[in-house]
């Protein structure tokens, strides 16, 4: 048996996917672009289906396996679904200059 703190165990008790939601809560706040949003969510789902006891789904030699599994495919799920959610409507600016071009090049003085 490892003696790590990264353990099956450890994987396995839904306290430690809501403080990795958190934890990706927080890049999100300091990366925005909605990434590691997708990556929050789906361990909220993966906390949350633990807490509600179907830890029994993820048992066996290949459980953790299975576990980090499903919490990729609920993350990039929930990515798609956040990506259609949040995107930027048909009424939305759009720029079509860079902001780094000097507004008065070619002014007639």
């Amino acid at each position: 048996m490892m003696d790590g703190i990264l353990t099956r165990d450890f994987f396995m008790h839904p306290a430690a996917w809501l403080a990795i939601a958190f934890a990706f809560g927080v890049i999100e706040l300091v990366l925005p672009g909605y990434l590691f949003l997708g990556f929050a969510t789906g361990a909220v789902v993966v906390s949350a289906m633990l807490f509600l006891g179907l830890e029994g789904w993820f048992t066996g030699v290949a459980g953790l396996a299975y576990l980090v599994a499903f919490y990729a495919a609920i993350s990039l799920a929930s990515w798609f679904v956040l990506r259609r959610l949040l995107k930027a409507g048909p009424n939305a600016r759009k720029v079509d200059r860079d902001i780094n071009e000097d507004p008065y090049k070619g002014a007639k003085d």
